[in-house]
Order: C-alpha cells, then structure tokens, then sequence
C-alpha cells in the first residue's frame, strides 16, 4: 500500500485535497447540529455548564486548516 502512495501523482494528491476541503464544507451543517446536541444535554445534566451558539461552533470548525497536498 505504502508504493501506491509513494508513486501518486501529485495532481491526484492535490484533487483529492480539494474535493476532501469540499465535502467537509459541503457536509459542514452535520457537526456543528451534532456538537450543539450534545452541549444541549450536558447543559441539562450539569446547569453550570454553558452552550455554545451553533454560529460560533461553526465558526470554530471553519477556522481548521484546510487539508493540503504535500510533497
């Protein structure tokens, strides 16, 4: 498996990149629901515990480094 990766071209490497960066935004909705749930239920177990704004969540995802092609 480790040869199929050393002799990729890198075109490949960087369309993979891009269409990973492009379903991570496309699919961008689902975490940020999942993760505000969850804070949601914590913050009904543990009243002390404050939740997040689904808009800062998802500001928090989108500042990951996008994922790039490398050498």
């Amino acid at each position: 498996m480790g040869a199929f990766f050393y002799f990729m071209q890198p075109g490949l490497w960087e369309e993979i990149a891009d269409e990973s960066n492009n379903y991570f935004e496309s699919k961008l909705e689902e975490p940020v629901y999942g993760q505000h749930a969850k804070q949601v239920a914590r913050e009904k177990k543990h009243p002390e515990f404050k939740r997040s704004y689904k808009e800062t969540i998802k500001a928090d995802l989108v500042r990951a480094a996008p994922i790039t092609a490398q050498d």
